[in-house]
């Protein structure tokens, strides 16, 4: 068995997606984003 994390996918990043991204990423996750407006993804990036 592996010691790797999964990698995490997200669709629409909006008020609550962009907390939950920021955790995951701090955790050490990879996660893979899509949301309508690249606006709204910049706080992630």
């Amino acid at each position: 068995m592996t010691n790797t994390k999964p990698r995490v996918g997200y669709v629409g990043v909006g008020l609550m997606g962009a907390p939950m991204i920021l955790r995951l990423l701090a955790a050490g996750y990879e996660v893979v984003v899509w949301n309508r407006t690249r606006e709204k993804i910049l706080p992630v990036l």
